[in-house]
């Protein structure tokens, strides 16, 4: 059954994912722990999530008896940020030392851990590669593609907001140890931390 408020809540709604993901921009932590750089999201961010996620259970919780469907869909949403989304931004992390870069995330950082060694590099290439979604959407990924000494790759997204923020001073440190850095789609790299 739909009631008049059911307007203001749905904007209401989707006034507050809006400032949620917008709080979620730019907030990479970056500190040195010894001969380590740490690349990892501020305290604030999980938190945030898992704290947004009860609220957005809760109000899909409360609302469920005002409307058909929209209340459910909170109630499917609120549960994947603050049981998924939370610990995958806790545990999300760039670290990068004189001998290697080490990059972690995912599922309770333990869907994506890859690690390149200095020392095994051959070359880095900067790569773009533009998708198709399913309605026609173009989609551009940027990726680090590391090649290794032994004929593997490691390829490294730049969607990891720690490793976006570690790639200056990851590009530098390639460029100090004289090891081919081959731009392929004609961007600008900058090669020195700020």
């Amino acid at each position: 059954m739909k009631t008049p408020a059911g307007r203001p809540l749905r904007a209401a709604a989707v006034c507050g994912i809006a400032v949620l993901l917008l709080a979620l921009t730019g907030c990479v932590n970056e500190r040195t722990s010894g001969d380590n750089q740490i690349f990892t999201y501020e305290w604030w961010v999980p938190a945030l999530m898992f704290f947004g996620g009860i609220a957005v259970t809760a109000a899909g919780w409360f609302t469920r008896r005002l409307h058909n469907s929209w209340p459910y869909v909170l109630l499917y949403a609120g549960p994947v940020l603050f049981i998924f989304m939370a610990p995958a931004y806790f545990f999300s992390k760039a670290t990068l030392n004189a001998n290697e870069l080490n990059v972690r995330g995912g599922f309770f950082g333990m869907t994506t851990n890859q690690t390149v060694k200095f020392a095994d590099l051959s070359e880095v290439h900067f790569t773009k590669e533009i998708t198709t979604g399913r309605r026609g959407r173009k989609n551009t990924n940027h990726y680090l593609d590391c090649k290794l000494k032994d004929g593997k790759d490691v390829r490294l997204a730049l969607s990891h907001d720690c490793l976006k923020e570690c790639t200056p001073h990851f590009l530098h440190e390639v460029l100090v140890r004289k090891i081919p850095l081959i731009d392929e789609n004609g961007t600008q790299l900058e090669l020195t931390p700020k």
